[in-house]
This record gives structure tokens, sequence and C-alpha cells, in this order.
């Protein structure tokens, strides 16, 4: 859907499989199947009424840097921003619901620069295409 233009998800569907191994071995297997229309986009337990979702998933075992990044959600959460970290041997992956795709945008963002500094000793510069 778009919502900005009162325009919702209500008819067809999304089918999303992800999946990411480590050493030949899967760490992380998604499978989503979002209707349009259907009662779980606004349940609780579903998307809780939130139109954007995203994830963030990167390999990591060091617990200042998972620490950081549980901060930075406490930091960007609120009403319009659902966000958490959760750790799996040798990833991290947050996700993170919201109204609008700007407030995930900003906290993945955030997300990144602290991983670029923590993992890579390096500031992030952001590519141009970020911005367009």
């Amino acid at each position: 859907g778009r919502p900005a233009s009162q325009e919702w998800f209500e008819a067809g569907s999304l089918l999303q499989h992800f999946e990411i191994t480590l050493d030949g071995l899967p760490s992380l297997v998604e499978r989503s199947r979002f209707d349009g229309g259907s009662p779980m986009l606004q349940a609780r337990w579903g998307l809780h009424g939130y139109p954007a979702l995203a994830t963030l998933v990167c390999t990591l075992e060091d617990e200042h840097t998972e620490q950081g990044l549980r901060d930075l959600c406490g930091q960007h959460r609120g009403e319009h921003l659902s966000i958490e970290v959760t750790q799996l041997p040798g990833l991290v992956v947050m996700r993170a619901q919201a109204q609008q795709a700007a407030p995930i945008k900003n906290a993945f963002f955030a997300a990144w620069r602290l991983l670029r500094r923590s993992l890579q000793n390096t500031e992030a510069v952001a590519p141009r295409i970020w911005f367009t």
C-alpha cells in the first residue's frame, strides 16, 4: 500500500524468503507471507498496523557493539517506530516497523554508522543514492 496517498494493501500477496548461511550452514531463515486485507496486517500479533518494515543483519559477536545497537534502538523507539535487536550465533538482527519508512531509515542509518565505526574503525559516509 501507499499510506501517504491513503491507498492500503487490500489485495494481492507478498511472499518473502530470506536466508543467510555461515560456513555453509543456515544461520537465519525467514519466510513471510502478507496478504492484502488480512487481519494480520492490523493485529498486535502481526504487523500491528505498521505498513513499513525492515530488517538489518550483520555478522557480529561483539557484546559491546550489540549493546550499542540495543541502546540505539532505545533512543529511536517510540509511538511511531517499533525496533528491536536479536542476537543469534554469529549474527545480530535488527527489525523495525513503522507508519512510514523515514523513522526506519534514520534508525538503520544510525546503526550502520555505529557498525562501521565499531567493526571497520572508519566513519560511515552514505552513498549519494541514499539521498535521491
